[in-house]
């Protein structure tokens, strides 16, 4: 089986194993190659070819460049997953916004058609109102709208 940790690095164009995967977790903490044999029960020799073959694949010479190499690409995958985690939430709250957003359209359409059947009525009596005066002689015209001022 092969490891998903792969390196931006166009010389790399191989994955690692399992077990390098495992020796580069126990680089990674500082461990000697001693260490190294000691915890996954095998001999120095193997842990010197794991390292030369991971050296390889990674396209690095060192221990130390190895460690400062695969700082970056760690560092890069935690920084990929809490972008992809945001991006996760963000798109839900997203739609969550859209749905909202389409109930205030449409509660504002209601509204606005409530709106216009009531100007409608009140251009309506406006119109009925003052086609009566029309009619009526000025003196009864003053006397409604003393008695609307109230």
């Amino acid at each position: 089986m092969k490891s998903t940790i792969r390196y931006n690095d166009p010389r790399v164009s191989r994955e690692v194993t399992p077990r390098e995967e495992q020796v580069i977790a126990m680089i990674m903490t500082a461990a000697s190659n001693r260490d190294i044999a000691l915890e996954f029960n095998i001999s120095e020799e193997t842990v010197k070819r794991h390292l030369s073959n991971i050296y390889d694949k990674v396209g690095v010479f060192t221990r130390l460049e190895l460690v400062t190499k695969l700082n970056g690409v760690f560092v890069n995958k935690e920084i990929e997953a809490g972008i992809a985690k945001h991006e996760v939430e963000l798109k839900k709250t997203i739609e969550a916004l859209q749905v909202e957003n389409a109930k205030l359209v449409s509660q504002l359409t209601m509204l606005h058609r409530e709106l216009m059947h009531v100007r409608g009525r009140v251009a309506f009596k406006a119109a009925k109102v003052a086609k009566g005066r029309a009619f009526m002689p000025p003196v009864q015209a003053n006397r409604m709208d003393a008695a609307n001022a109230y």
